[in-house]
């Protein structure tokens, strides 16, 4: 038998170094895990404000189609009143106050005197319908052109 001097060096990583590298591993992954949340919750909300949009959008294009009537043809919405508010589902369509997920507000100024038939506005969605005031919104403007 060799003498311990002679033998080779072991190769290898003691337990303290194995525990640091695990300690290490384990409080990055906890960081990058408490993250998950936020991302999770930034991206629902960033997809209810494009659903809202583009429900604005279906609003005011029924605004436009109205042409020489009173209310619009799908919502039912009066071009002569100043201010109407009405609620609909995830969908667009009108639905009971219960059942809605969105409360539509619009919001019509009637042309000055003197001028064409240039009504503009605003229409706002918020969610959740039953809340007052709504704790998300989106708002979008709308001008038409009524001659």
């Amino acid at each position: 038998m060799k003498p311990p001097s002679l033998l080779p060096a072991a190769n290898g990583f003691s337990l303290v170094e194995v525990g640091l590298a695990l300690g290490i591993a384990a409080f990055a992954l906890f960081a990058i895990f408490g993250l998950l949340p936020v991302g999770i919750a930034s991206n629902q909300s960033s997809v209810r404000q494009t659903e809202a949009l583009n429900l604005a959008t279906g609003i005011i294009e029924d605004l436009r189609q109205t042409g020489d009537a009173a209310t619009s043809p799908r919502y039912g919405i009066g071009i002569d009143t100043s201010e109407t508010s009405f609620f609909i589902d995830a969908g667009g369509n009108p639905a009971p106050a219960v059942a809605a997920f969105y409360r539509v507000e619009v919001s019509l100024t009637p042309p000055a005197a003197g001028k064409r038939n240039a009504t503009c506005g605003t229409v706002t969605l918020g969610w959740p319908a039953e809340a007052d005031p709504p704790s998300s919104t989106v708002s979008a403007f709308v001008a038409l052109d009524r001659h």
